[in-house]
């Protein structure tokens, strides 16, 4: 029912498995597309190669000739597989088109095929027909074309062009290795246009989605700069970054040892929740970086135990939430204690306008701004996140639901909960782990000590426990790879956390799930962001939650009548950096939620129908009352 035309049809599919990749191709070439209809085929593999195959295709015989190396394949009629050619121009194991090795992203270059039914035109208006640079030119990519490709905007005078691939960054080998450990097999979008600024000297404001690569975005710069700079570290550290939460801190410091390690390079991680006496015996290694929570670091700058007077590299990371949480007043006091001359990297996942006026208080080097997707303008989710969203009205149906959605994904798989509050994380620890939904979950809220934490998160790690329950504290910064999903069991209280939650997975170009809870009384202000963000994100929308958005007011992004801050466990601020005291909670993390969504319980289920009115953990939590 297709007539051919004239121009080209471009198919661009956004895949993370080669396997997929490999799929759209063999579909194209054994039927899905009309014989003889394909003109060309441009594949994205690895950015140190653009592979492009001219495709010669005959009732009995399709045959590939690569252009970027001597490399063909062939297959005969329909009936047998077909395996894609690979490139062995310069390395074997990285180069070409393997179906062994994961594809970034892939593109076939069909001539338009002309609408003959209604269901054709219907097919084709699903078609992402804007994949840049339709030619057969072999060779890497421009930069307007990488750009365009991965929606970079770049707001400066002579910005340098992306580092495309790991070449142009001339890396030493040392460098090289430390991320191929990582797991990194070409950079990330951030980190393709970061590193050429922090190379140039300029400071840098990011603003990008939660998981994009930019821990290595800003470190492996900071090696450079160090190994240039060539201090003394006796008169204090030449690195520092700073982050929100002792949780991000840590991580950081551990990817900073992994990076430093082949070069000899030291670090050392400051936070409150742990004795101050052990932090203070690590600065007398002399660290090339430290990182840090803001109350700890001016805590030890002030007591001159910490000399920032040399620390010319200095990294700001989630700059917002360090906002949100009413640090900048310690982020202006450690201002004072660096260099004039120094380099500035602000990181950010949201742009308003608190941020803006920030960003132009520490970064006024020359300063290059770099925008991922739409984050400049609002709200961005990582398309890599498959994002499901469950409408309940009774609670039991919502532990229903879970259950029967973590049997699904299976017992191994590593999945992270997040509920409204302390007591609430608790109580579903107990559940899952007493109905056997996992051997063992772990919490993470502000009422653990700092041990309890850190044994909480390397038991999810090291995959000895499967699941771990979280409040908001948890939801920014923390970086697990292998998170196979993100369950919502409550909504959170205003839309931006949201992101930041189900930002835990799908990290470093992997693919992820999240499933979020809706109660349509509670959550209803949600619904109509929520629409929005999959449409961007160009997935399909549930009907019901269509219904939802159109019969609910929208919430201006925040909950009505919600509010962050509050917090338990003494901290004035409620957000767990207990830098000034035993930890807190973030916004809704009181212990003392009154669960006014319905008179059933949710572990209802478990006992098999309605409670008539049971509170959550009475017989679980040594007596403890949602509502009281």
């Amino acid at each position: 029912s297709f007539s051919l035309a004239n121009e080209p049809l471009v198919i661009y599919t956004e895949l993370n498995s080669g396997m997929a990749s490999t799929g759209v191709l063999r579909w194209a070439l054994t039927g899905g597309l009309p014989r003889g209809s394909i003109s060309a085929i441009r594949s994205i593999f690895l950015p140190e190669t653009v592979l492009t195959a001219a495709a010669t295709v005959t009732s009995s015989e399709h045959r590939f000739h690569s252009q970027s190396a001597a490399a063909s394949a062939s297959i005969n009629g329909t009936a047998q597989p077909w395996s894609p050619p690979c490139s062995t121009a310069t390395r074997p194991s990285q180069r070409g088109l393997c179906a062994s090795y994961p594809l970034a992203r892939s593109a076939l270059l069909v001539p338009r095929l002309n609408r003959g039914t209604a269901s054709a035109a219907e097919a084709h208006e699903e078609v992402e027909a804007e994949a840049p640079n339709a030619s057969t030119e072999s060779g890497p990519m421009s930069a307007k074309e990488y750009r365009t490709l991965h929606r970079i905007t770049v707001n400066a005078e002579s910005a340098p062009d992306p580092f495309v691939t790991f070449e142009q960054a001339n890396f030493p080998p040392a460098v090289m290795t430390s991320l191929h450990e990582a797991g990194y097999k070409e950079p990330t979008i951030i980190q393709a246009q970061a590193w050429p600024v922090a190379q140039q000297g300029r400071d840098l404001v990011a603003i990008a989605s939660t998981g994009s690569g930019k821990t290595a975005g800003f470190l492996v710069p900071a090696l450079m700069h160090i190994r240039a700079m060539k201090k003394d570290t006796r008169m204090g550290p030449v690195g520092l970054v700073i982050a929100p939460t002792r949780e991000l801190a840590k991580q950081i410091q551990e990817e900073a040892a992994k990076y430093g390690s082949h070069l000899g390079l030291r670090t050392t991680c400051l936070y409150g929740g742990a004795p101050r006496s052990g932090q203070s015996r690590e600065l007398l290694r002399s660290p090339h970086i430290v990182i840090g929570t803001p109350g700890r670091l001016v805590d030890f700058a002030q007591s001159g135990e910490l000399n920032l007077g040399q620390a010319s590299y200095y990294v700001l990371d989630e700059a917002d939430r360090m906002l949100d949480m009413g640090f900048e007043k310690e982020l202006a006091q450690i201002t004072r204690f660096l260099p004039p001359e120094r380099q500035t990297l602000f990181f950010s996942a949201t742009w308003p306008k608190e941020v803006q006026r920030a960003a132009r208080e520490f970064a006024k080097n020359e300063p290059v701004h770099v925008f991922i997707g739409d984050s400049q303008t609002k709200l961005v989710a990582n398309p890599n996140i498959t994002q499901m969203t469950h409408i309940f009205h009774a609670p039991q149906d919502r532990m229903a639901k879970m259950a029967s959605y973590l049997q699904a994904k299976g017992k191994g798989a590593k999945i992270i909960i997040f509920a409204a509050t302390k007591a609430k994380c608790d109580w579903l620890q107990q559940t899952l782990e007493s109905h056997r939904m996992a051997s063992r979950v772990g919490t993470i809220h502000g009422d653990k000590n700092q041990r309890e934490r850190e044994t909480a998160l390397e038991n999810f790690k090291s995959g000895r426990a499967s699941i771990l329950v979280a409040t908001d504290v948890a939801a920014r910064g923390l970086d697990v790879s292998g998170v196979a999903a993100v369950i919502n069991f409550d909504f959170p209280n205003d839309f931006e956390m949201y992101i930041h939650r189900i930002g835990r997975t799908a990290r470093a170009g992997m693919m992820g799930e999240s499933l979020t809870f809706l109660n349509p009384e509670a959550d209803g202000w949600a619904a109509r962001e929520l629409v929005q963000v999959m449409i961007d994100c160009k997935q399909e929308v549930p009907e019901d939650l269509k219904d939802l958005a159109q019969r609910s007011r929208g919430g201006n992004g925040k909950k009505p009548g919600g509010h962050k801050g509050g917090g338990g466990g003494g901290s004035r601020f409620g957000r767990g950096d207990s830098d000034r005291s035993g930890g807190g909670g973030y916004g809704r993390d009181r212990g003392e939620f009154r669960d006014h969504r319905s008179n059933q319980s949710d572990d209802s289920f478990f006992r098999g129908g309605s409670s008539g009115g049971a509170e959550y953990g009475r017989t679980r939590l040594d007596g403890a009352k949602w509502g009281r």
